[in-house]
């Protein structure tokens, strides 16, 4: 699986998520929700046609946090699961950030225990400013 081709890096540096929003304009005028190319960072409710939501968006933003941080793609090591070894880089508040996005997701009533953008904005400023 290549998942590179999905993350890119803009002329300022800032990492910017393809394909994505394409995929949700497309959905909206067909009323279905396909998965596309970007489908190794989607949740797993949207492969079962369900709409994107900010649970399945708080999904992929773990995914794709955790790829940032340890440079390794979405089921390398287990074709089942995204990540099932935390990389050398990747710290331990990190990793269970990581892991809170991945919450399961509850098909019966929509809903999930994973963080909120809110959240995830607020773990970021928290991680950079610990950084400094």
């Amino acid at each position: 699986m290549s998942g590179q081709n999905n993350i890119l890096i803009d002329v300022n540096g800032r990492a910017v998520v393809a394909d994505f929003g394409l995929s949700f304009q497309i959905s909206e005028l067909t009323g279905s929700y396909p998965v596309t190319g970007a489908a190794q960072w989607m949740a797993p409710e949207l492969m079962q046609a369900f709409k994107p939501s900010i649970h399945s968006d708080m999904y992929s933003f773990g995914s794709i946090m955790n790829y940032v941080i340890s440079g390794e793609l979405p089921f390398a090591h287990e074709p089942a699961a995204p990540y099932t070894i935390r990389g050398n880089d990747v710290s331990q508040e990190h990793w269970k950030f990581s892991q809170r996005c991945w919450e399961p997701f509850n098909f019966d009533d929509g809903s999930s225990s994973r963080p909120s953008a809110e959240e995830a904005c607020g773990f970021l400023r928290r991680s950079l400013n610990s950084d400094c």
